[in-house]
């Protein structure tokens, strides 16, 4: 089993290592999920016991969510539904016990058994609390605690067992009397697990590939290993109960019974839990896209090779002097881009002042859509703000211009969620227009038309970006 993992861990790094993913990332991630491997409800026979214990095949299914506090880190919950299946093979089971038959003699009854096979089935309703990481070439590896409710648990079983009874005062052993039980017969088993709440430690790796537009695959192993004992009760009763009559020889699962024996008696197992191993597939959706810094890809080295080898020391100077170089050339760009615009902004208004031709550009730059907002976002960002302010500067020139707000969506989302966003995206263009100096009496109305009134066709994100906008209408 360790060799399996080590091989299959192995070979996610490999995969992954060739995966790179984009600085943007999803707060938000609604999923459903379906696995399989191993599984079984785990135990080892007590001293004494000959008997083995094998898992069979089981499945698990469930939804999840998943929240983002970086790109890196999130929290996972849902409820998932496991299958268990398990064996229990008994080769050699001597009991001897105390009895009373049905004339009301006390004898001793003894019970020898051979190859009693048993299957336990069981499932589980379980809610996870997971902690999860992922790398910027998306590898993930989860993992945290399990809960898990139990809601069926059944045995079948059938064994070869030879009944017989010792009487003390006749000194005799009875073997062959079907009427009161003494007998050879083959006897089956079946009834009802009584099991209590689990809880599981669980651990999750593997890859996540994205397959669309905010959508994600993950294909991942996983190890479910129960902690506590979900056996209700310590076992009060033999695995082979005599009652006065063949009829009344009752078998019990090995799980939930004891047997007796002339120097006391012993439990078959001390401790079951479940525990599950297998693969496991689960597609995500993401919501609520936003921007983070993921850990840098490592790129390779492109030094000439006939070169001498930096310094450890060397290449972190020399990468640092380099990213300070992007750091003071991308200021000093956003200084002079940001003096451009004042000068342009600065002109715009002085020709707006000398000809009437200047007004109607005014209302044509006043009316001009800000778009570019995020999916579901109405926060300007500072592109849409430089926008609006030029907006403010044309209606301080001319303020007799009335105007009313229209906020507008995409296609995606349905009409309530579209609604929401178009009015919050209106809301917050009237109230940045009022903090700079905009008197509210001039903000005749709010309003939204959904996605209703495109600009362009629906067709791509770059074109979905254009319609979800603000446009200030000016009023004749």
């Amino acid at each position: 089993m360790k060799k399996l993992v080590i091989i299959f861990s192995s070979a996610l790094l490999v995969l992954c290592s060739a995966v790179y993913s984009q600085v943007e990332y999803n707060k938000h991630e609604v999923s459903v999920m379906l696995g399989g491997g191993l599984s079984g409800i785990n135990y080892s026979p007590a001293t004494g016991v000959s008997g083995t214990q094998k898992n069979g095949l089981g499945l698990l299914s469930g939804i999840g969510y998943h929240y983002f506090f970086t790109p890196n880190w999130g929290i996972g919950t849902g409820v998932e539904f496991a299958f268990y299946n398990g064996e229990f093979k008994l080769t050699d089971v001597n009991q001897r016990s105390s009895a009373t038959d049905f004339e009301g003699s006390a004898f001793q009854f003894r019970s020898a058994t051979k190859d009693f096979t048993e299957k336990q089935k069981s499932a589980m309703m379980q809610i996870p609390i997971t902690a999860q990481y992922q790398s910027a070439n998306l590898f993930y590896a989860a993992a945290g605690l399990k809960v898990g409710v139990p809601l069926t648990g059944k045995y079948e079983g059938s064994g070869t067992f030879q009944n017989s009874g010792w009487y003390d005062r006749e000194q005799h052993l009875y073997t062959n009397d079907p009427y009161v039980g003494f007998e050879q017969a083959r006897k089956s088993a079946d009834g009802e697990l009584d099991l209590k709440l689990a809880i599981l430690a669980t651990v999750e790796a593997g890859v996540k590939l994205g397959i669309g537009d905010n959508m994600f695959l993950y294909l991942g192993g996983y190890f479910d290993y129960g902690l506590n004992n979900i056996r209700k009760s310590d076992p009060t009763d033999n695995f082979v109960t005599y009652n006065g009559s063949q009829r009344n020889v009752t078998v019990n699962s090995p799980l939930m019974s004891q047997y007796e024996f002339e120097g006391g008696k012993n439990a078959f197992t001390d401790k079951i839990s479940p525990l599950a191993a297998g693969v496991k597939v689960r597609l995500s959706f993401g919501l609520g896209r936003s921007s983070g810094v993921r850990e840098p890809v490592a790129r390779p080295d492109r030094t000439e090779r006939t070169q001498p080898r930096e310094t450890a020391a060397e290449e972190a100077a020399r990468r640092a002097a380099a990213d300070e170089a992007l750091r003071r050339a991308a200021e000093e760009d956003a200084a002079r881009r940001a003096a451009e615009e004042a000068a342009a902004r600065e002109q715009a208004l002085e020709e707006a002042r000398r000809t009437n031709v200047a007004y109607n550009n005014a209302r044509d730059v006043i009316q001009k859509p800000t778009d570019g907002y995020d999916l579901n976002e109405s926060i300007l960002d500072a592109r849409q703000g430089r926008e609006l302010d030029e907006k403010i500067a044309l209606l301080r020139v001319y303020p007799n211009i009335r105007i009313y707000i229209v906020g507008h969506t995409c296609d995606v989302g349905n009409d309530e969620v579209n609604q929401r966003v178009g009015m919050e995206r209106a809301e917050r263009a009237r109230t940045y227009l009022i903090a700079n100096g905009i008197a509210e009496n001039r903000i005749l109305r709010l309003s939204t038309s959904l996605d209703r009134e495109p600009l362009v066709p629906n067709s791509s994100e770059e074109n979905r970006k254009i319609n979800r906008r603000v446009q200030l209408v000016i009023v004749e």
